[in-house]
C-alpha cells in the first residue's frame, strides 16, 4: 500500500484537531493494582468507547477489537509495544453475513384424478380444470456491509514487533434465491358416458379438464453493498514522524482500510411447471369412450423471473501519519 502523509478527509483532520478534547471520555482499563500504567491486553478485547493508556502493550496474537461505526481514538500517551505479531481490528473488517435460505416452493394448484381409468364428475360432464399454482416468493435483498469506523491511533513512541491495523468495510450479503413457483394442479378425468333404455347413449362421455398453469418464479434478491474502510490517522509526537514512517513503508505497522466487497445477487427460482391435462370420459354399455379424442389441454409453465442484481464494492479507505502539534 502506497505511504500517504496528507491523505486525510476533512473529517479526519477534523478528528485529529480534536482529539485532546476526545481523551477525557477515553476509557481507562487496567488489569491490576491502579493507578494504571501499564494496559496489557492478551487475548481479544473489544472496546465501544475511546481508550486511554499510559503505555499500552500487546501480546503476541491480541487483538483490540473496535466495535461499532462510531469515530474511535486510541491514545497511547507512552510507548505502544507489540510483543510478536497483534492487530487492532474494526469489528466491520470481521462480519461475515450469512446468505437467508431459499424460501420453500410455493403451493401447487388443486389437482385431480386425470384418469384414464377415472369416472370423472357424475352424469358425463366435463372434468374439472386444474387449479393455478401459485408464485414463488421474492428474495430478499441483501443487507449492506458495516462501515468501518473513522481510527486515530495517538502514539508517544513505538516499539516491539509487527501491528496490524485493519479497517476493512464489511462483506455485503448476498441477496436471497427466489421461491420456485408451485405446480399447476392436473385437470379431472370427463365423466363417464351415461347408457340409454334400451339401446345406445343418454348422455356422451365429457370432456377432460385443463391442466392448471405453473406458479411464476421468485426473483432473486438484491446483493448488499459492501461497506466503506477506515480512515485512519496516526498521530504520532513531535520528533516521531522520523521513526515511525520507515515503519509503515516497510509494513512493520501495515494500515489496511480497503473496501468491502459487495454481496452477489441471488438466483431467479424456478417456474412451477404445467398440470397435465384430464382425459376424455370413459364409455359405457352402448356407450363408446371418448378418452383420447375429448382429453384437456396440458396447462402452461410459470414464468420465469430475473436474477437478482450485484451489490455495489465500498469505498476505500484513506490513512495518514501526522505530527501533532
Amino acid at each position: 500500500m502506497q505511504f500517504l502523509r496528507v491523505a486525510l478527509t476533512p473529517l479526519a483532520l477534523s478528528l485529529v484537531a480534536g482529539s485532546a478534547a476526545m481523551a477525557k471520555d477515553c476509557e481507562q482499563i487496567c488489569f491490576g493494582s491502579l493507578p494504571c500504567q501499564v494496559t496489557e491486553i492478551s487475548d481479544d478485547y473489544k472496546i465501544d468507547a475511546d481508550l486511554c493508556a499510559g503505555d499500552l502493550l500487546l501480546q503476541n496474537g491480541a487483538r483490540l477489537i473496535v466495535t461499532g461505526d462510531s469515530d474511535r481514538m486510541i491514545s497511547v500517551e507512552g510507548i505502544l509495544k507489540v510483543n510478536g505479531k497483534s492487530q487492532i481490528v474494526a469489528q466491520s473488517s470481521l462480519s461475515a453475513p450469512v446468505k437467508v435460505s431459499k424460501p420453500a416452493t410455493a403451493p401447487a394448484g388443486a389437482s385431480y384424478p386425470r384418469g384414464p381409468e377415472t369416472d370423472g364428475p357424475g352424469d358425463a360432464n366435463a372434468g374439472a380444470n386444474g387449479g393455478g399454482g401459485q408464485p414463488g416468493a421474492d428474495g430478499a435483498d441483501g443487507e449492506n456491509g458495516l462501515q468501518a469506523p473513522h481510527l486515530i491511533l495517538r502514539l508517544g513512541k513505538y516499539a516491539g514487533g509487527e501491528l496490524k491495523v485493519v479497517g476493512i468495510g464489511g462483506q455485503g450479503q448476498d441477496g436471497q434465491d427466489g421461491g420456485d413457483g408451485g405446480r399447476g394442479g392436473d385437470g379431472q378425468q370427463g365423466g363417464r358416458a351415461i347408457p340409454g333404455q334400451p339401446f345406445g347413449c343418454r348422455s356422451g362421455p365429457g370432456d377432460g379438464g385443463n391442466g392448471g398453469k405453473g406458479g411464476d418464479a421468485g426473483r432473486g434478491g438484491r446483493g448488499g453493498d459492501g461497506g466503506d474502510g477506515a480512515v485512519v490517522a496516526v498521530e504520532v509526537a513531535r520528533g516521531e514522524l522520523v521513526n515511525i514512517e520507515p515503519l509503515v513503508t516497510k509494513q512493520i505497522i501495515l494500515i489496511d482500510v480497503r473496501e468491502g466487497k459487495h454481496g452477489t445477487g441471488g438466483k431467479a427460482g424456478s417456474p412451477g411447471s404445467g398440470g397435465l391435462f384430464g382425459y376424455g370420459g370413459r364409455g359405457a354399455t352402448g356407450c363408446e369412450g371418448r378418452v383420447e379424442e375429448r382429453k384437456g389441454i396440458s396447462g402452461p409453465d410459470g414464468t420465469a423471473a430475473r436474477d437478482g442484481k450485484n451489490g455495489q464494492d465500498g469505498k476505500p479507505g484513506k490513512f495518514a501519519v501526522v505530527e501533532r502539534n
